[in-house]
């Protein structure tokens, strides 16, 4: 069923916003630490704390949402056969995050004590939230032509999790979250995350 409920679909274009933005930055090299900084700054600390603060809390303990559908299962199959924290373990040469409810931050405690299906698509913020912890360490330090490599490396990592993110979202999560819940809740939520929004960024 395509979505129609403004709140989602704002989300959906803002998916593509991101991703133009992104890809503009990827074009020259010199703007590497560009790229990095909107993925800290906007990818991160308001889309991805947004969306699990809010559209994720909204569904995570609706009974229908283990139901899912087969675009859902499709991307069940790929998150368990390509897991994106271990990507980015990989890439980054970092050791595996592995988040359970003592080390994620508060409002993701409950998502993993439940054991709720959004620990799927929170994972990848975790991947992303790691690739730029690495590419953070890089520009920090001292320049040089291998890390000059490895942070356009990174920048192709980061985009390529993310845009398969935002593909598992349009195709699975917003279309269930329609089903899941009411035009009034998904307008009452949407109402909740524009002031957090206001007052937080």
């Amino acid at each position: 069923m395509p979505i129609d409920h403004p709140y989602l679909l704002a989300i959906q274009a803002e998916h593509g916003l991101i991703l133009r933005t992104l890809a503009d930055l990827m074009k020259r090299e010199d703007q590497v630490s560009g790229f990095f900084a909107y993925c800290a700054n906007y990818v991160d600390r308001s889309y991805f704390e947004r969306i699990e603060r809010f559209l994720f809390q909204a569904i995570h303990d609706k009974s229908g949402i283990q139901a899912g559908g087969p675009m859902c299962m499709l991307y069940f199959d790929q998150h368990l056969n390509h897991r994106s924290l271990d990507i980015a373990a990989k890439f980054t040469q970092r050791r595996r995050f592995q988040p359970d409810s003592t080390n994620v931050p508060a409002h993701l405690r409950e998502f993993y004590q439940n054991n709720s299906p959004v620990c799927i698509p929170t994972e990848d913020h975790f991947a992303c939230r790691e690739i730029v912890a690495k590419a953070q360490e890089l520009l920090a330090a001292a320049p040089n032509e291998t890390n000059s490599r490895e942070l356009v490396f990174l920048s192709n990592v980061y985009f390529d999790i993310l845009k398969l993110n935002f593909e598992k979202k349009n195709n699975c999560l917003l279309p269930m979250s329609q089903t899941l819940l009411a035009p009034d809740e998904l307008t009452a939520w949407a109402a909740r995350a524009a002031q957090w929004t206001a007052e937080n960024l």
